[in-house]
């Protein structure tokens, strides 16, 4: 028949021994313990304790724990320890090192020898609503971490497999989204930039922080350039003297109108500038998103479209559609031909500049090219025909010699001498033709929807 003792903690005394045990003769026990009474009956011990300990008897009946620490880390140091029942199983990759002895015992065991990484621990929980009669929508949690809070703890904490298991067998099969978990800062940012919408909406801003930093870059890099191009073209706002007339309110006439020449002129040449810039950076964009299309079309023709990223085939996309929204600004806004127009002004300006400059000095303005006038009032040579003798020294009928060209070259008038009324006026007819903003866009390059044909034409 067996015999059973009973131990109790070793730093305990008659008649209040502390957590007193009954164990089998021979069975090894923790050494924070002893032996105080037996070996005898059963029954006995359980006498014994009722008159003797402090607490209530720990047999059987009393639920005792182990501790388990990981496998690897033994007998060096005791890693991830972890409490289990005494009837539990212990997961594979732990081994027992410490009791069975009480859940108070066995913490203060963990406190005093285990290392401060432990395993985590999760615990079960269960909408509200439907307790205590079942659970419904379980869901399993880190100890500690923020329940959603239709949600009450039914189980735990425990290792998450013993959590899953609890699950599967105690609640219904319809499981929620765990916890709400605090964000933290490494996986809420991952999260954020690498899943659901917010990676294809970071994807969108990129792009467009692309397209401003190329038009932003291109254009200060043009007009700069432009401007060092033209500079020796800029015009300079100055007063004459113009001694052609003697009324002096003329000569401020004139005056007015060269300032007001030379402001359109520099005016001109600015809007010429900025429109060169708008086309240059949107040649830079249509070239850069181009390329960036189709380099996502090949890797996505490799791997398929199935297999292939989505944000890949978002940038492919969004990369397409870039290029064709600048390929139509080009077009509709007739970039080319507004910055040749304003450049023709700014020049045509700066050549009735001249004419007023040359006026004040001369009086006279130019109405024809002179190179035209200089080339009708060269001579037509004329050549008459004269014997030319041969080898024999007769002479050959037939031939003749040119014939130099007679008294002095006359040369037509290619300008006109006007008074300054005539030539004021003049200036401001021409100003009229000149005037007006060079701003055009095409509207037949947009592509316009028939709402009751749902066609693009």
């Amino acid at each position: 028949m067996a015999q059973y003792i009973v131990i109790a903690l070793a730093t305990g005394t008659a008649p209040n021994f502390e957590d007193c045990q009954i164990i089998e003769e021979g069975t090894q026990f923790v050494a924070t313990h002893k032996q105080v009474f037996g070996p005898v009956s059963e029954d006995e011990c359980k006498k014994w304790i009722a008159e003797n300990c402090s607490e209530e008897p720990v047999g059987e009946e009393t639920e005792n724990y182990i501790v388990a620490a990981l496998t690897a880390s033994l007998p060096t140091k005791n890693e991830q320890c972890m409490l289990f029942k005494e009837d539990d199983v212990i997961i594979a990759t732990h081994s027992q090192v410490f009791g069975p002895t009480s859940k108070e015992v066995c913490e203060k065991w963990v406190i005093d020898n285990c290392t401060k990484e432990t395993v985590p621990q999760f615990i079960v929980a269960a909408l509200s609503a439907s307790l205590p009669a079942k659970y419904e929508q379980c869901i399993v949690a880190k100890e500690g971490d923020v329940i959603i809070a239709t949600h009450s703890q039914v189980f735990g904490p425990a290792i998450e497999d013993e959590c899953q298991k609890w699950l599967a067998e105690n609640c219904d099969k319809e499981p929620v989204s765990p916890i709400v978990e605090p964000p933290n800062g490494k996986n809420w940012a991952k999260s954020l930039i690498l899943e659901g919408w917010t990676s294809f909406v970071l994807i969108a801003l990129g792009l467009g922080l692309i397209i401003f930093l190329i038009t932003f870059s291109a254009q200060i890099y043009v007009k700069d350039e432009a401007r060092k191009l033209t500079e020796y073209f800029k015009l300079e706002n100055k007063s004459v003297q113009c001694e052609i007339t003697q009324s002096p309110e003329k000569k401020i006439l004139i005056n007015a109108q060269r300032q007001e020449i030379v402001f359109y002129a520099i005016g001109h040449r600015e809007t010429a500038i900025a429109f060169s810039s708008y086309f240059y950076a949107s040649l830079m964009v249509v070239s850069f998103f181009g390329l960036i299309a189709a380099i996502s079309l090949a890797v996505i023709t490799k791997s398929g479209v199935n297999a292939a990223s989505p944000h890949l085939i978002a940038v492919f996309l969004i990369s397409t559609g870039i290029v064709i929204l600048y390929q139509g600004f080009l077009g509709v806004f007739q970039l080319k031909s507004n910055m040749d127009t304003n450049a023709k002004l700014s020049v045509s300006y700066a050549r009735l500049l001249n004419q007023i400059d040359t006026y004040c000095t001369t009086g006279k303005v130019n109405v024809k090219d002179p190179n035209l006038v200089f080339l009708e009032a060269l001579p037509k040579p004329e050549t008459e025909a004269t014997p030319q003798p041969t080898p024999t020294g007769s002479p050959t009928p037939g031939q003749s010699t040119p014939l130099k060209p007679k008294g002095n070259v006359k040369v037509s008038p290619f300008y006109v001498s006007l008074e300054s009324d005539e030539f004021i006026n003049y200036v401001d007819w021409q100003m009229g033709v000149y005037k007006g903003f060079s701003v055009t866009i095409d509207e037949s390059k947009i592509a316009i929807i028939d709402s009751k044909k749902m066609m693009v034409y």
